[in-house]
């Protein structure tokens, strides 16, 4: 939790570039619910909104669904959406070895 929470600007100005894209994958991959997913997609909402909602979401889940959205902004397939997520997303052996990327540091 305390990577997102220490990234929160970063991950708020990347993310609501798009973030009905970020959403879908977030449920596609189980980290928020089905219910979650309504609560948040709500069009009244701007995209800054919708991602500001989601990190609040997922750490207040705890540190499974922290690790499971880390996880997720490391996929290529993200990261070709949002070039940003390199700088702090990327799963090489550097990186790996920092707090970022570290499951026992979710918490």
């Amino acid at each position: 939790m305390e990577t997102v929470r220490q990234n929160k600007v970063f991950l708020i100005d990347t993310l609501s570039a798009d973030a009905s894209i970020v959403l879908q994958h977030v449920q596609n991959d189980n980290v928020i619910t089905r219910r979650d997913y309504n609560n948040l997609n709500q069009p009244n909402h701007t995209q800054e909104q919708i991602i500001i909602k989601l990190l609040d979401n997922v750490t207040n889940k705890g540190n499974e669904a922290c690790h499971k959205f880390l996880k997720l902004l490391e996929k290529e397939e993200l990261q070709e959406i949002f070039p940003q997520l390199k700088e702090l997303f990327t799963p090489d052996q550097t990186s790996y070895n920092q707090s970022s990327h570290h499951p026992s540091n979710c918490t």
